[in-house]
């Protein structure tokens, strides 16, 4: 399946299962895909941007979309044009419905979708140099970025959310 026929199963799998669609969880939700299902995560670069972790292209993809009439972009708001059915058969669309959606479900204010993104760019930046992963490293890492936006018991309850994940086994973490 193409990049842009992917990015729109993905829209219409969170439309369906009534998440408030938005282009901050759209880059965070691409990008937990890209750090934790790497064999699908579309080729997408991010860096770490004022919001979290942000693609250009995936930008650029969704203005497509919404060039080809698929989706229509409100200020932050995403809105699909055609509801189509979505494509179920792989995986991809299980990792997206049964391991993420219930990350974000009941965290979908844009301050919670910019802080879930965060710790998992902080813990993968923690692994890939080979520093010490735990509650205390990630709640130092992500002030580093954020400086006093969020404090500690905020970024302790985002990480313990991102950090369930190891329980399904996407990610590797220091006992």
């Amino acid at each position: 399946m193409e990049r842009l026929s992917v990015l729109k199963n993905i829209i219409t799998i969170l439309k369906k299962k009534d998440i408030k669609l938005s282009k901050i969880l759209i880059q965070k939700v691409i990008f937990f895909i890209k750090e934790l299902y790497p064999n699908h995560g579309f080729g997408y670069r991010f860096e770490m941007y004022k919001y979290g972790p942000y693609s250009h292209e995936l930008s650029s993809d969704l203005d497509i979309l919404k060039i080809q009439g698929e989706i229509d972009i409100k200020g932050n708001e995403i809105l699909i044009n055609n509801d189509n059915d979505v494509i179920d058969n792989d995986r991809l669309t299980s990792f997206v419905a049964n391991t993420l959606l219930p990350l974000f479900k009941d965290n979908d204010d844009f301050n919670n979708i910019e802080l879930l993104g965060t710790v998992l760019y902080c813990i993968k930046a923690l692994q890939e140099n080979g520093l010490k992963l735990n509650k205390e490293s990630v709640i130092q890492e992500v002030k580093g970025w954020k400086g006093t936006k969020y404090d500690d018991t905020v970024i302790g309850k985002a990480y313990n959310r991102v950090i369930n994940l190891v329980d399904s086994g996407w990610l590797l973490v220091d006992s």
